[in-house]
């Protein structure tokens, strides 16, 4: 229920008081980070300014294929950030990844 929400407002108001922004010229775009296919369905409708951008962690250990296919769909453009995780984290420093495909590269 509206309980289990992480914030009091939901995200089509929060959206909306984003495109004032736009609207009042303090900046030309809106994008998001780490929004989910499900936060971008829930202010895809009411939206008059649709998100430009979703900036996501992305990398060889966490692919997201469904959202990124998603964003395309939409014509939302999609930043990956974490590229070099797998290179910087000592939980992964022990994988296939690391121990046998990067040496080859």
């Amino acid at each position: 229920g509206r309980d289990s929400l992480p914030f009091k407002q939901s995200l089509l108001d929060v959206w909306k008081e984003m495109e004032t922004l736009v609207a009042r010229g303090l900046t030309r775009a809106i994008g998001v980070s780490n929004w989910r296919k499900k936060d971008l369905e829930a202010i895809w409708d009411g939206a008059a300014i649709k998100p430009c951008i979703n900036q996501i962690e992305n990398h060889p250990h966490l692919r997201q294929p469904d959202l990124i296919k998603y964003c395309e769909d939409k014509g939302i453009a999609v930043a990956s950030y974490g590229g070099l995780k797998p290179l910087t984290d000592k939980r992964l420093a022990n994988t296939r990844l690391m121990t046998e495909v990067l040496p080859r590269i």
